[in-house]
């Protein structure tokens, strides 16, 4: 069994920009599927992440967090994308954060 990633990179904003230069970095490793996870940071525009997830021609998955962990670090802010050496099974859950809590 091999590494689950090819490679993974952090840019400290999230930009059009900054994706592109992450994703030009992650896809030298020729990665099955991509996963992008971003930071919740009051200044992200979602849009921005939508218009550049449908130019993808991978898989790709992820999500918004608090915050993220990267080289022992937590940051408040920023976006990591992160390239698979395996293909993926994706599912989407909408709406997850409206449905109530089982106790």
């Amino acid at each position: 069994m091999g590494a689950l990633f090819t490679s993974v990179h952090y840019a400290i904003a999230v930009s059009e920009q900054s994706l592109t230069e992450l994703l030009k970095m992650v896809t030298t490793s020729n990665p099955a599927a991509l996963m992008i996870l971003c930071a919740d940071d009051p200044l992200l525009d979602p849009t921005i992440i939508k218009t550049f997830l449908q130019q993808r021609q991978l898989p790709v998955f992820g999500g918004i967090f608090p915050g993220l962990l990267y080289s022992g670090e937590v940051k408040n802010s920023g976006v990591l994308i992160a390239g698979l050496a395996q293909n993926v099974h994706i599912e989407s859950i909408r709406d997850l954060s409206k449905n109530p809590t089982p106790k």
